[in-house]
């Protein structure tokens, strides 16, 4: 299991031992999330997907902006559903709606997540928000979304206008997105759309 290693009481770090990459954590409320999105690669093409496919005509399950590595460290991986499965490290999982709908509630509602999640550090949005306060150090980067065709054709959408983060129920195996978007101060909850791929924050699994 990944140990959290905590600068104090807000901050903290942990090692996927999968890989090896070193994460940020932040604890918000009663909860414990990534502050960065996730970065180990999945290759499992052989599970059953949301859609009740086997993703083998692109021959991936994860992709990173235009292909390119060095957008990795800061945006990690876009995943499809079906490398949702293996995807969070020992210990973490991908959060459930439930688990979006309290850290929206801690943060006084939908209409107002957006911007206390959105990271104003830096030039990543491509649209300035004076409103975005990053408080709990969330720091949501705009990673966008990879629609990728049944012909093999990827596309890369909305890099630097929106940060797409996947919730998964295993019990009902409801998938959900939660986007923000560079011009909004909302957190939006709506549902995936066939063959598209979008960022991963794990929760702590208290379980």
């Amino acid at each position: 299991m990944s140990q959290i290693t905590w600068n104090d009481q807000q901050l903290g770090f942990f090692i996927d031992m999968r890989d090896q990459q070193k994460y940020k954590v932040v604890k918000i409320g009663n909860q414990i999330w990534m502050a960065e999105n996730l970065r180990f690669k999945t290759t499992d093409l052989m599970k059953k997907t949301l859609f009740g496919l086997i993703n083998k005509s692109v021959g991936a399950t994860s992709w990173v902006h235009q292909n390119n590595d060095n957008y990795l460290p800061e945006f990690g991986w876009l995943y499809s559903d079906a490398g949702c499965y293996d995807a969070a490290p020992e210990g973490w999982k991908i959060p459930s709606n439930q688990d979006w709908k309290i850290l929206a509630t801690f943060l006084k509602g939908f209409g107002n997540a957006g911007f206390k999640l959105k990271s104003n550090a830096g030039n990543h949005w491509k649209k300035e928000d004076p409103n975005a306060t990053n408080e709990f150090l969330f720091s949501a980067l705009p990673g966008g979304y990879v629609n990728f065709s049944q012909y093999g054709t990827i596309y890369f959408e909305e890099f630097g206008q929106s940060a797409n983060f996947w919730a998964i129920d295993e019990e009902s195996e409801e998938y959900l997105v939660y986007s923000i978007q560079t011009d909004d101060n909302e957190l939006f909850e709506s549902e995936p759309f066939h063959r598209f791929a979008y960022s991963i924050r794990c929760i702590f699994n208290e379980k």
